[in-house]
């Protein structure tokens, strides 16, 4: 694949995890707390959470593939700015 076309597709699915994350986020924190384990509520609020927290390990990875595929600007810049140096 090509590696633009690598990228683009990385930045389309870490942005829709990070939208996944935070609707699913706001609408666990935003549903009524306690009424135990019998109320509908409590199902809904621990589905959301979870559904939050794998959204959120699947977006971690995505991250770390962003950041492999920009590897080389970001040592291009790292060099330009002095952090690193040449080899």
């Amino acid at each position: 694949m090509e590696s633009n076309a690598a990228r683009w597709i990385i930045n389309v699915v870490a942005f829709i995890l990070f939208a996944l994350m935070v609707i699913t986020g706001a609408a666990a924190w935003l549903l009524p707390h306690g009424g135990g384990p019998a109320s509908a509520v409590y199902g809904l609020r621990q589905a959301l959470r979870a559904v939050h927290q794998v959204g959120a390990l699947l977006f971690s990875l995505t991250i770390v593939i962003h950041l492999l595929l920009h590897a080389r600007y970001i040592r291009q810049n790292l060099k330009k700015s002095a952090l690193i140096k040449d080899r």
